[in-house]
């Protein structure tokens, strides 16, 4: 019995992370909406990445740690991509999430 309970745990926990990641990004004006999948995770980094150059938006983004993130930015600088970071609990596992995006500039 016990055994059988490990595998069944062990298929749902990979077909659990095996489908997370960053699902869209919606991009308007000044606000940037991300939707993510597990819901529930603990963001430690969130940035726009250009060129390998990591631009930090933490402090613009509330989502009380489910998805979706909702980012108002006093401005949006030219990206090629974003970049979240966390993870879902203590002892959980740890999601580095990137997700293509040509950010619209906005001053």
């Amino acid at each position: 019995m016990f055994k059988l309970l490990t595998i069944i745990a062990v298929i749902f926990m990979t077909f659990t992370f095996a489908s997370a990641g960053i699902t869209s990004v919606v991009q308007t004006g000044k606000q940037i909406v991300v939707t993510y999948s597990p819901g529930s995770i603990y963001w430690v980094e969130q940035s726009l990445v250009l060129q390998g150059v990591k631009t930090n938006i933490k402090p613009y983004c509330t989502n009380g740690f489910n998805s979706p993130v909702t980012c108002t930015l006093p401005s949006v600088p030219a990206c090629d991509s974003i970049r979240f970071m966390g993870f879902s609990g203590i002892g959980g596992p740890t999601f580095d999430f990137g997700f293509p995006i040509q950010c619209t500039v906005v001053a």
